[in-house]
């Protein structure tokens, strides 16, 4: 526990009240000595390895203070105010100083009030987003998007931004329309999120357009531990139905595998087979393969499933 090393002084910091801060002796040599001989401790010298040794805010005026997250000291400062001490240890006056010597003090002092202003104002926090935003940061990333497409008539959006939204109108498309409908948040249309994912090609089993989703999301992963995953199996019942596909020209609905063919006839497909990704330390599911089936064999889907694996 640290205690004021100022003799008569009472404070520590177990008991200190509201608005008292204490402070360490300075680690220059010339400093230190010039806090010593304020202090006036007869026979004493503070062990340089202990952080227990300070000196409290009651003897320092209010002009040595810099106010910011953490109050800190002005270069040079030295502790001035010893109410306990008698009339023989107090300090003596200074004489006056030069004009020289003021108006430099008042002009660090402006400096000081001038940084903490810049520090305070809406640049800087900007300034911060956007250095943020070089390093990948989701969140900053997605601030920078919100800003720069605040007023625009044709917003241009970051694929990071892009991808998050696909994700959130997926999970509920009546909010994420509310949300742009209300202007609460700058969000990609329909239209551009149906652009970002494109078409599919309605071919079961490892698509590539599979394997191109699977590459894009292995480079947003920068932290090697955030690629460590599970491969999850998931089967579906589905309705026994042959449809046709206007757009690829083509019929849906037979069966990738199967148990037993009849007769080199095509059979229907009672049942989807479904293969996904989920991360361990980072929460993602992404899709990676999809087949129609009816019924499967162990050694059927033993085959199966290591061809995904690899």
């Amino acid at each position: 526990m640290a205690y004021c090393c100022v003799p008569l002084c009472k404070s520590d910091e177990k008991k200190k009240p509201a608005g008292l801060s204490f402070h360490e002796l300075p680690a220059g040599a010339d400093a230190r000595v010039r806090w010593l001989a304020a202090i006036r401790r007869d026979k004493w010298w503070p062990n340089t390895t202990s952080s227990y040794t300070k000196v409290c805010s009651r003897h320092f005026k209010e002009e040595d203070f810099i106010e910011s997250k953490r109050r800190r000291l002005n270069n040079g400062t030295v502790p001035s105010i010893f109410e306990e001490y008698p009339p023989h240890l107090q300090p003596k006056s200074t004489p006056a100083r030069n004009t020289a010597s003021i108006d430099k003090r008042t002009i660090d002092k402006y400096k000081m009030e001038l940084k903490k202003l810049h520090e305070d104002t809406p640049v800087a926090d900007v300034s911060n987003i956007k250095e943020r935003a070089k390093e990948k940061e989701r969140a900053a990333l997605f601030l920078i998007d919100q800003i720069e497409n605040f007023k625009m008539k044709r917003p241009s959006w970051s694929e990071e931004t892009t991808r998050r939204c696909v994700v959130l109108r997926r999970l509920s498309t009546r909010a994420y329309e509310h949300i742009r409908g209300e202007m609460l948040l700058k969000l990609p249309c329909r239209m551009t999120l149906s652009n970002y994912l494109g078409t599919t090609s309605g071919e079961t089993g490892l698509s590539k357009l599979s394997e191109a989703r699977l590459r894009v999301e292995a480079e947003s992963l920068t932290v090697p531990q955030s690629r460590i995953c599970s491969l999850i199996v998931d089967e579906t019942k589905i309705r026994e139905k042959l449809q046709y596909n206007k757009q690829q020209d083509c019929f849906v609905g037979h069966a990738d595998v199967s148990l037993e063919q009849h007769g080199g006839d095509l059979t229907l497909a009672n049942s989807l087979l479904c293969f996904l990704i989920t991360g361990l330390s980072t929460s993602y599911r992404i899709p990676v393969a999809y087949y129609f089936i009816m019924g499967l064999t162990g050694p059927q889907l033993h085959k199966l499933l290591i061809f995904v694996l690899e």
